[in-house]
């Protein structure tokens, strides 16, 4: 592994073009003092990294699921429904409840499974300005259940853009992308933006039990932003339409299945006051699904938990769904000269609603009964977080945060959330940066429909984090470290297949290295490096990974170049070996503001794959990325 790390570093370093031009650097100074990230930045939410306007473009990270593959300190994996989702090293791919997902102030995780993924894996980012990615462990200061990290994704200014462009891509496995976006002021006081996309994702068909399997999709996005003095309305819709790969099929392996998945929101934001310093969100958001899934007998059939009859085989599984959530935050933040104080109510509301059951067993038996128990869920949140500057170069902070929710089919659940930090700059060069949390993980709806008697215990966390951050001249390096304790984790009865407290304390430890040279104005060179240790007694994914990036821009040029390194592990008792991701992007920019890009994904063919092993003990691999060339072209109007 050494070897070929530093190989590919020095054929890359050489490929750099250096040019430090008076004009340029003026050009480059002017690009970070506008750079949006300055201004929405919070380093009391936890240890941030950011992905800039800049670096998506030169990149040419078209899908949240572009940056979210190299990220590190965790996986970016195939469930078996096919979707891509965050994970914690060392776990199986599953559906997670420990990521939040905003655009903007706005939280667009999923109602009924709190995961953003089944619909925002692959969500277009041509609306999006930049992203910030928090190691945000039990975070006070954001109106919503603790969780472990944050990924905030905010849109850009209508009114810095002032621009209308449309984008083709084409990949070589006949996926294609058509993304419209115009942004514009208005007027003096008021500004729009609007996106509109469509995409045929196509993916390889691996093959299990003689069964092709599918995980294509069909993607339409609208984002509309309309801004009006300090008062700002955000509408959104997608529609994802994609196959089930494995589904619930005890194979792995289902003759037929389909999801299709809906997901609108209506939020309302405005800032009152002189000082503009109350703040009021307002939101309303829609899911919809529906799924379905064929599975025969001789191939075992369908092992939906809650469907399950010891005696019979559930062959063919149909259910339309529809969520609702009400949201209302009120936060009010009251500054002086050392003091930041932070004060927050937040409400939340979420109800279901079944449009359509249909289970079919193997002995002809039809039930259309309710299965689901879990009909509404409500949430009030009470939360302070003060911020206080013992000097210039030290500040302090803490929070509490009550929470009582509820239930349908259970009583009201009381918690409070403790958390504190520092931030201290020793010196220019040196600054350090922990907090110390203590916070309850809330189990999701999903979650319960799946658990012995529809209950289960909130999770209780303990953690730590360390930073420390040395800067000198163009470089910056980064030292993380993380200890958390979970109690009463989630994990699934082997006897039962329902889901249970597991009992106990797990550990996990999280060490982690980045450094960032810049070469000169318009060249970046990032390494990464980390390595977790944890309880987990079988590895189902990587336990250490990282990356080399190198971003490139000369005049109308861009060249990206990046390595993706993913360590080895035994799932099932399959040996899956370490894991070279390697992916290189060109841009052209032609008179005209006309775009020619091309980019490789997985040039070496040895990106990530994912285990699995079926009722029948047959086991094997699914790759979870394809070798392919994408080819883009842009206008810009």
């Amino acid at each position: 592994m050494q070897k070929f790390f530093m190989t590919l570093f020095s054929i890359l370093t050489l490929s750099l073009l250096s040019y430090g031009e008076d004009l340029r650097s003026l050009l480059k100074k002017y690009e970070e003092e506008a750079d949006l990230s300055n201004k929405t930045k919070k380093e009391s939410l936890g240890h941030v990294i950011v992905f800039t306007r800049k670096d998506l473009e030169i990149m040419q990270a078209y899908t949240l699921g572009d940056i979210l593959r190299s990220f590190p300190l965790t996986n970016f994996l195939l469930n078996r429904f096919g979707i891509k989702s965050m994970g914690l090293p060392g776990t199986a791919p599953s559906i997670p409840i420990i990521y939040r997902l905003y655009i903007d102030d706005h939280e667009v995780s999923s109602i009924h499974t709190s995961s953003p993924f089944l619909i925002y894996d692959d969500y277009p980012l041509d609306n999006i300005d930049h992203v910030e990615i928090y190691c945000s462990l039990g975070a006070i200061s954001v109106s919503n259940q603790p969780s472990q990290m944050i990924i905030k994704m905010y849109t850009k200014d209508p009114k810095r853009e002032n621009i209308t462009k449309g984008r083709l891509s084409l990949d070589t496995k006949k996926s294609f992308t058509v993304n419209f976006l115009k942004a514009e002021q208005l007027n003096e006081n008021s500004s729009l933006l609007l996106m509109l996309n469509r995409s045929n994702m196509n993916y390889g068909s691996p093959t299990i039990n003689n069964q092709k399997l599918d995980r294509d999709q069909k993607r339409t996005h609208l984002f509309i932003k309309y801004i009006y003095y300090n008062s700002l309305i955000e509408f959104s819709f997608s529609d994802v339409k994609r196959g089930i790969l494995s589904g619930f099929s005890s194979d792995a392996a289902p003759d037929y299945g389909k999801i299709r998945s809906q997901d609108a929101y209506l939020a309302f934001s405005q800032k009152l006051l002189s000082d503009r310093s109350l703040k009021l969100f307002v939101s309303y958001d829609f899911n919809s699904r529906k799924y379905v899934e064929d599975n025969s007998y001789l191939d075992g059939g369908i092992d939906f938990t809650p469907a399950v009859i010891p005696s019979d085989t559930l062959i063919y599984y149909k259910e339309s769904r529809k969520f609702h959530k009400y949201s209302l935050t009120l936060e009010k933040t009251f500054t002086t000269k050392r003091n930041k104080l932070l004060t927050g109510l937040f409400l939340k509301y979420h109800n279901q609603e079944l449009d359509d059951l249909n289970l079919v067993y193997q002995s002809g038996y039809t039930d259309k009964k309710d299965l689901f128990h879990v009909k509404f869920y409500r949430n009030l949140s009470g939360y302070i977080e003060d911020s206080y500057s013992i000097t210039d170069r030290n500040l302090i902070i803490g929070g509490i945060r009550y929470d009582i929710h509820k239930y349908s089919h259970l009583k009201n659940h009381e918690k409070i959330n403790l958390r504190a930090g520092f931030v201290s700059f020793i010196s220019k060069k040196l600054v350090l940066k922990g907090f110390i949390s203590r916070f309850n993980i809330i189990p999701s709806m999903y979650n319960l429909e799946l658990a012995k008697d529809n209950y289960l215990d909130d999770m209780d966390v303990n953690v730590l984090t360390l930073e420390m951050r040395y800067i000198r001249k163009n470089s910056i390096l980064k030292f993380y470290y993380k200890r958390c304790n979970v109690e009463k984790r989630f994990t699934t009865d082997p006897v039962t297949g329902r889901l249970v407290n597991r009992q106990g304390t797990e550990r996990f430890n999280v060490f982690s290295i980045r450094y960032i040279h810049n070469l000169n104005f318009y060249n970046k060179l990032e390494f990464n490096i980390w390595l977790t240790d944890n309880d987990i007694p079988q590895r189902f994914s990587p336990q250490e990974g990282g990356y080399l990036k190198l971003f490139t821009e000369y005049k109308r040029f861009q060249m990206y170049n990046e390595l993706i390194y993913r360590g080895s592990y035994e799932p099932y008792g399959i040996k899956i070996s370490e894991r070279f991701d390697l992916n290189i992007a060109f841009s052209y920019r032609f008179p005209y503001d006309w775009y020619v890009k091309i980019k490789g994904e997985n040039l070496l063919n040895r990106a990530e794959k994912v285990g699995y092993m079926n009722v029948y003990g047959e086991k094997g691999t699914i790759p979870v990325y394809d070798r392919k060339i994408i080819l883009t072209v842009e206008k810009a109007f």
